[in-house]
């Protein structure tokens, strides 16, 4: 009877072990082979989108390697390159140069430029043959200012346009590209007038007027009342016309004065007054040397500014 009571209790147990078994997850091997899957493709796009990221931001197929600039006059060619190059050589989020087709953003480079250039255009353009493209339309100069140690060019307007040298530097300076070789040198010991020229031919001359407070200055800043201008670019031609007398170079005592003095080649100078009628101060001028001044050698200066009571020294 015991025995019969064992071999039942066993039967259930392996009865119960058996339906054990049939309620097993039918989809946990089907589950592990998804994972399995997922994590596969997971690594193959990490692959992909290094080796995509590679290809666009570190291989050579889209990294800028020539820089063409067009459109410089007065600017130094050299000058707007080292820009260019300066703004390639700059780390984006400390991991990409931006000397890349992608990477490179043209509107920081177009405001580094314009930062130091008055410009009236400027285009910037990138090109899938490796090329940056940076074209240039200068406003144009009519004066050259001096204060300081600088020399700044101004547009008829008396606006500082660009910054193009150092009073201490009389020395030439050429550009490195042969195509559009541009020259810029003083002549003589003192500020008198820049010779520009490009491929070895005279480009224009501009006159120059010394700021004697030396003032700083910055660039797109109103040095100067346009009259001024105007007056200085009448005087070069009008006073050696008038006179026989070369004018060599201008100063003022302070950028808002109205008077301009004007240095003659011999040494001395003529002062004027911008809110006066110049042809009747150029008359005086005249009068006064036909008349009054035999020998110029002593001569230190000749005042036109009180009308017809004309001083001199």
């Amino acid at each position: 009877m015991r025995r019969k009571c064992q071999t039942r209790a066993r039967r259930r147990f392996l009865v119960y072990r058996t339906e054990v078994k049939q309620y097993r997850n039918p989809f946990s091997r089907h589950n592990q082979k998804k994972a399995r899957r997922f994590k596969i493709v997971g690594i193959l796009v990490i692959l992909i989108v290094l080796a995509l990221s590679y290809f666009l931001f570190y291989s050579k197929t889209f990294k800028i390697e020539n820089i063409e600039i067009s459109g410089t006059r007065n600017i130094r060619h050299e000058d707007i390159r080292s820009l260019v190059e300066a703004q390639l050589k700059k780390s984006w989020f400390l991991v990409f140069n931006q000397d890349n087709f992608f990477i490179l953003s043209k509107n920081n480079l177009a405001k580094n430029i314009t930062d130091k250039y008055v410009l009236d255009d400027l285009i910037i353009t990138k090109t899938f043959s490796r090329t940056l493209k940076v074209e240039i339309k200068e406003k144009v100069s009519q004066i050259i200012w001096a204060s300081g140690s600088k020399y700044y060019n101004l547009d008829s307007n008396g606006i500082a346009i660009s910054e193009i040298g150092d009073l201490n530097d009389n020395k030439p300076v050429k550009s490195d590209k042969k195509s559009q070789a541009t020259e810029v040198m003083v002549v003589a010991e003192e500020p008198k007038f820049f010779e520009i020229k490009i491929d070895g031919q005279d480009f224009n001359s501009f006159p120059i007027i010394v700021d004697e407070s030396n003032k700083d200055v910055s660039l797109g800043q109103a040095i100067i009342k346009p009259e001024i201008v105007s007056i200085a670019l009448n005087l070069i031609k009008k006073i050696p016309s008038k006179v026989n007398i070369s004018i060599s170079s201008f100063k003022m005592p302070d950028p808002a004065s109205q008077e301009l003095k004007a240095v003659t080649t011999e040494g001395w100078e003529i002062y004027f007054d911008a809110n006066k009628d110049l042809e009747a101060q150029l008359n005086n001028l005249k009068m006064v040397l036909d008349q009054k001044i035999k020998d110029r050698n002593a001569l230190q200066y000749i005042d036109l500014r009180f009308g017809n009571r004309v001083y001199y020294k």
